[in-house]
């Protein structure tokens, strides 16, 4: 089997994303709305079409850590944290 992330490759993910496209909900966030967070559980999902997405990390003493960053634009897709 492939690694799944590595850098400088994308997996196809197209019958994902008519997945998504298809049988999913639309959610619009705002700035500084979470998607999920930090030890929350959830049985979701997500896809996003367009804007800035990132990903952080609260340690122990309340300090936030950005792990990473994704822009996206009208499926013009860029995917560094599948």
């Amino acid at each position: 089997m492939d690694k799944f992330n590595i850098k400088d490759s994308h997996p196809n993910i197209s019958r994902l994303e008519r997945l998504f496209l298809e049988e999913g909900v639309l959610t619009k966030f705002k700035k500084n709305e979470y998607l999920v967070q930090q030890n929350e559980k959830t049985n979701q999902i997500g896809f996003i079409m367009s804007g800035m997405f990132r990903l952080s990390h609260i340690d122990a003493d309340a300090n936030e850590w950005i792990v990473g960053y994704s822009f996206v634009n009208d499926f013009v897709c860029d995917y560094p944290f599948l």
